[in-house]
């Protein structure tokens, strides 16, 4: 199965399969390999990309208000990592690999650029980050 594949279908199964789904370019889909205890983001990092797990477990840390490390979820194969960096161009987690991992890597300029020029890619990305 292509690494196109799988995200596609991690953002909707239904809509995959429709024939007007507009295709990201093939330069934009890249697999980054993390090795375990690598981060993956920083908290403050600068948002460029979302990212879906291919292999692997990941944790996500956040500082809490009286400066603690706090645990907030562990991503898995399939799960998206990094929407929380949309909204203030800045991702708010610390993201480290548990285990060897390996995401695929999704430029949020070309996902932008994919939403608007086909419905389907629109309602994918609505589905996506609800």
């Amino acid at each position: 199965m292509s690494e196109f594949t799988v995200a596609k279908t991690h953002l909707s199964k239904a809509a995959a399969r429709s024939a007007s789904v507009v295709p990201l370019s093939p330069v934009k889909r890249l697999r980054r390999r993390v090795q375990q205890g690598q981060r993956l983001v920083c908290a403050g990092d600068a948002f460029k990309s979302i990212f879906v797990v291919r292999l692997g477990f990941f944790k996500s840390l956040t500082l809490s208000d009286d400066g603690q490390m706090q645990l907030t979820e562990f991503p898995m194969v399939g799960d998206l990592i990094g929407l929380d960096g949309i909204s203030t161009g800045h991702y708010q987690c610390e993201v480290v690999a548990i285990d060897d991992a390996e995401v695929f890597v999704l430029p949020f300029a070309e996902c932008q650029r994919w939403a608007h020029e086909s419905a389907d890619g629109q309602r994918l990305m609505t589905h996506a980050f609800s």
